[in-house]
């Protein structure tokens, strides 16, 4: 297995959750580690505990909805560590209900910082990597942008799209020697529900198999660590997805009785 020893690596949304537990691995291996977040209290909190693992880590504090906060955090990144050879774009939230009653600002919010943002760091770090002949791109999306589920149209379209980009970009700079790699979690247990807007619901029903964030982030070490081009968590995601590509009818008719928006 290659060491990422040295290797300068930057994490979006990584004040909490898979973010977090991302970042502290990465720094136990050795990386020089930028954490990336709009909560800058919680943002330094993490500093402070990877700063007893490794003291190659900063804290800039980031907007990904702001394209101008993305070129501040990429100046900053360059002007501390010299070079990026790993971005981790993470951040993100949710919307669950009905679409229609969905605001659509809250839906143009939604495509800019689960996809935009991301869209836009790597157009940004991909130069960077060319001229370097080398780089990873981790995009973490979803199980449900690999296939579309009720209730959560808004915010699969916006996993779908990273996803799209992920597959097309493997593809495309493979001979610049630059990795993609696309990242599917099922439930994980993290504030993410928590911090979703609801919109005709308080809640989604529904029982899923939960992943914990510290397992997901062991996951997305090795898959970098090995260059895998996705990965699928949680069986039941795994399953899901399975199905989906023989019999999406089936799926259709158990996201009805198993998922419902009340």
């Amino acid at each position: 297995m290659a060491s990422l020893s040295g290797k300068t690596v930057i994490i979006t949304g990584a004040s909490s959750g898979i973010g977090k537990e991302t970042a502290k691995i990465f720094a136990k291996a050795g990386c020089k580690v930028v954490l990336a977040s709009r909560n800058l209290d919680n943002l330094k909190k993490v500093e402070e505990e990877i700063r007893n693992l490794n003291p190659n880590v900063v804290a800039i504090q980031t907007d990904v909805g702001d394209f101008r906060s993305l070129d501040n955090l990429i100046e900053q990144t360059l002007k501390t560590f010299n070079k990026i050879d790993i971005l981790i774009n993470n951040a993100g939230f949710g919307i669950y209900g009905w679409f229609h009653m969905t605001p659509f600002e809250d839906i143009e919010n939604i495509m800019r910082v689960n996809f935009l943002g991301s869209a836009y760091l790597i157009h940004k770090v991909l130069p960077l990597m060319i001229e370097q002949r080398d780089g990873i791109i981790v995009n973490i999306s979803s199980v449900v942008g690999k296939r579309g589920v009720s209730g959560m149209g808004i915010y699969s379209a916006s996993k779908f799209a990273l996803t799209g980009l992920t597959e097309a970009l493997r593809v495309e700079y493979k001979k610049f020697g630059i990795h993609f790699i696309g990242v599917h979690p099922g439930t994980t247990d993290t504030k993410f529900f928590e911090n979703a807007r609801y919109y005709g619901t308080d809640r989604m029903q529904g029982k899923f198999m939960i992943m914990s964030a510290e397992k997901v982030a062991k996951e997305i070490f090795k898959a970098v660590v090995k260059k895998k081009r996705e990965i699928v968590l949680t069986p039941l995601g795994k399953l899901t997805v399975w199905i989906n590509k023989f019999a999406p009818s089936f799926v259709d008719f158990m996201m009805s009785k198993v998922i419902k928006i009340t």
